[in-house]
């Protein structure tokens, strides 16, 4: 091609179609700077054969090639047909094995000048007439319309394929300080490519919006005519910031669906990330039994509640708070004008809690370090103490002046709470700040009760008031013999001895 046309480097992979007939796959470019003529060339793998214009046989003509000071003449050694046809002028004279020439000038029907379309120093060339041919590679400027441009390019067949992991759902992924995620995606080569990708050059490419992407690792899969890229990202910096990954096929054609796939990390908190209390029982019920446990189980003590605050401000009577089933078991404070059933705990009430880490993404795990918490009382009830394993990290930070409250920091994996006197506790839970973009809290409602004599002095009082009561029946029946005489013991009234071995043994 000349002056401002050139092939491209992204013309590789296209096809190239002459309109008399034949298709080529382009598969090497070059640039070339050591001549004015022609300024890049491309090679082709040949699809389907090339129609030619005409050839020596059909001209009933051998072609000389003749080589003056550089200006090459085409001769034809009879007139039958000839160069008469000036619409020659533009199109390509190929002779197998040896440079082609672009015929540029008709001085007669039996000579032409023609320029090699590469080096050619031979001077003169004889070349029969079945061993030649004439194709028509004219020049886009030589045709008025564009259906008839002897040639054009064409995108190439899809031949291609990429997929993300089925896991990955969504576009967008949110990810917190230390999370870690993972995924893949992967790449397919399908049916007959002409063009077959070479095994050192990788399918698959990737590139980033944002410097400073944390990549940690990635690894590439290759079968045969697929690729397999898993990429374990985990951000570093304790700041919130947004990258997107775009992983694409450079070789694949522009007719295929997709070419690419884009992926958007945002390092804040993810939706929908909290901590969660579950009740003992949860986790064995169906939501079904699950709200007839909230209703009818006695592990629940219902408040008599006659608040007068949040729903309930202005209204006239409690029915008219907009009250759901959900908020009248609720944990939370700002919905306790609802809440009717609270947890219920026996003295000595002691409350473990099973504390849970809920992530949009990722299967919930028990909270634990470095989700380190502190556990407040928001009634400002002091009666109660909070206690967990004292591990080296947690005295560590206990340590700490730098860290609010230090000292009461807790390991959320061996909580325990024990509360020393009666009534509603609403204890909440809340995580470390600087392990989290998420401000994470939750909420627990305790309601504690002693029985009538606490445990074990409910046990004492039974077994001396059983003693007395033997005793006092063997007083009065030793004073009953003493002031009788001869009286007899009754047969139905036992000993002491018999009476405790009947209670006892």
């Amino acid at each position: 091609m000349t002056c401002d046309d050139t092939f491209l480097p992204s013309h590789i992979g296209t096809k190239l179609l002459l309109r008399n007939g034949g298709e080529m796959f382009i598969s090497k470019y070059v640039r070339r700077t050591n001549t004015q003529k022609f300024l890049s060339y491309v090679e082709v793998e040949v699809f389907k054969p090339l129609s030619y214009v005409s050839s020596g046989r059909e001209l009933n003509s051998d072609l000389v090639i003749k080589n003056e000071n550089g200006t090459y003449f085409l001769q034809l050694s009879t007139e039958s047909k000839g160069w008469k046809n000036t619409s020659k002028v533009g199109m390509s004279v190929v002779i197998p094995g040896k440079p082609s020439f672009l015929l540029t000038e008709i001085l007669s029907s039996v000579e032409a000048i023609g320029v090699p379309v590469v080096d050619f120093s031979v001077d003169d060339l004889y070349v029969q007439d079945n061993h030649w041919f004439v194709f028509n590679m004219g020049a886009y400027e030589n045709y008025e319309n564009v259906t008839k441009w002897p040639w054009f390019l064409q995108e190439k067949n899809c031949h291609n394929s990429i997929e993300r992991d089925a896991s990955i759902l969504y576009q967008t992924y949110k990810l917190d300080i230390g999370e870690k995620w993972t995924f893949s995606v992967t790449a397919n080569i399908w049916g007959f490519d002409p063009i077959p990708m070479p095994i050192n050059i990788p399918i698959i490419y990737t590139s980033v919006l944002t410097q400073g992407t944390e990549m940690v690792s990635s690894d590439l899969q290759k079968t045969f005519r697929a690729e397999n890229l898993t990429v374990n990202f985990t951000p570093l910096k304790i700041k919130k910031w947004e990258t997107a990954l775009n992983f694409y096929l450079w070789s694949a054609s522009l007719l295929c669906p997709k070419t690419a796939v884009t992926l958007t990390i945002q390092v804040t908190c993810p939706f929908g990330k909290k901590i969660k209390f579950y009740y003992d029982f949860e986790g064995k019920l169906s939501p079904h039994q699950l709200e007839k446990a909230y209703k009818d189980s006695e592990k629940f003590f219902t408040l008599p509640n006659s608040g007068t605050y949040k729903q309930c401000l202005g209204k006239s009577s409690r029915e008219k708070c907009g009250c759901t089933d959900e908020k009248k078991v609720s944990r939370y404070a700002q919905e306790s004008d609802c809440i009717e059933k609270v947890y219920l705990l026996k003295h000595p009430a002691i409350l473990i809690p099973n504390l849970t880490l809920l992530h949009p993404e990722f299967p919930e795990v028990p909270l634990s370090p470095p989700y380190f918490i502190y556990v407040i009382e928001i009634n400002h009830r002091e009666d109660f103490t909070v206690t967990s394993t004292a591990t080296p990290s947690l005295i560590r930070l206990r340590k700490n002046q730098k860290i609010p409250n230090h000292k009461i920091l807790q390991d959320p994996s061996s909580l325990v709470i024990t509360m020393k006197g009666t009534g509603l506790y609403h204890f909440r839970v809340l995580a470390l700040d600087k392990v989290s973009f998420c401000d994470l809290s939750e909420d627990i409602a305790v309601y504690a009760i002693t029985t009538s004599l606490a445990y074990p002095l409910y046990y004492l009082i039974n077994a001396s008031v059983v003693t007395l009561l033997a005793c006092a029946l063997c007083a009065s029946y030793l004073y009953l013999h003493r002031k009788g005489g001869t009286a007899q013991i009754p047969v139905n009234v036992p000993t002491c001895e018999s009476y405790y071995k009947q209670k006892y043994e």
